[in-house]
């Protein structure tokens, strides 16, 4: 049986992981807020982005870009970017991403697709790792720009068939849907809204075109670079919560234990007196 001790050793730690749960939860939830911004900033950039692409080919003018052609011959490749993060706490934000992106893989190369495997994020290579599962490399926010012209390259110099990006889609205020987009090619266009707008196109139809693909295609990437940096904060901040009120679980318990125990300590104290003052008469 533990002793008081014991038990009044573990409410004190339980207390200590109450604290720093409760902090991060508060930290996770002051940031949220500003990655949510960012991530709605950026969808609508690309939202509008489309729209004027669809409003220009309304108007007659042909979208001639190879990052818009879906090829006949294929290489049978494709190029997977998995946005993961480089943090923990967040529950189940990474596990079920990696699944999923695993159980991609292993589909594609049972059709006999072979899959390139991209990652942002240690949570991502540490998986790959751990499962044995091989992956082209590893790259940071710092250097998204320069990946994202790398596979932009590839897909131009025939070396892969598609891009697919996977990463968790911001839904709402604090949830978050796991998300696996084909960016590259951009097959179609959807516009929401026809402002009927006649452009006057500097420095000509064709460069402005090539300007705004390539644009949507870049902020695709960036795009889901901030909707998984705020579905993070989303998930460590759910997670951090469900902590902390699990260990005020574990302190009211413990409580309860240690108020026994010492009860039952003081009357057996107390028996034992009894009881020597009655062998005394």
């Amino acid at each position: 049986m533990p002793t008081l001790k014991s038990i009044k050793k573990r409410i004190n730690a339980t207390k200590s992981t109450k604290k720093l749960t409760r902090a991060m939860k508060m930290i996770a939830a002051a940031r949220l807020r500003k990655a949510q911004m960012r991530a709605v900033d950026v969808r609508t950039f690309t939202k509008e982005g489309s729209r004027i692409l669809a409003e220009i080919a309304r108007l007659g003018a042909e979208i001639n870009h190879p990052l818009f052609k879906e090829r006949a011959e294929k290489s049978n490749t494709i190029d997977l970017v998995i946005f993961t993060s480089d943090k923990g706490m967040c529950g189940t934000f990474n596990e079920n991403l990696l699944r999923q992106a695993a159980s991609f893989i292993t589909k594609e190369n049972l059709a006999g697709v072979a899959v390139n495997s991209y990652i942002l994020g240690k949570k991502g290579r540490d998986y790959f790792k751990r499962h044995g599962l091989a992956y082209i490399k590893e790259f940071t926010y710092a250097t998204l720009g320069e990946e994202t012209s790398s596979l932009i390259d590839r897909y131009i110099a025939r070396s892969t068939d598609k891009v697919v990006i996977a990463y968790n889609k911001l839904r709402g205020a604090n949830a978050s849907e796991i998300t696996f987009k084909m960016l590259i090619p951009s097959t179609g266009i959807k516009a929401e809204g026809n402002y009927g707008v006649e452009y006057i196109y500097e420095p000509g139809r064709k460069e402005v075109i090539n300007f705004l693909v390539e644009s949507m295609i870049r902020s695709g990437f960036y795009q889901a670079y901030l909707e998984s940096a705020a579905g993070e904060l989303a998930a460590r901040m759910i997670s951090m919560d469900k902590a902390t009120k699990n260990a005020d679980d574990l302190i009211t318990a413990l409580t309860t234990q240690f108020n026994r125990a010492r009860q039952a300590s003081i009357t057996k104290e107390l028996i034992d007196i009894v009881g020597g003052a009655e062998a005394l008469k």
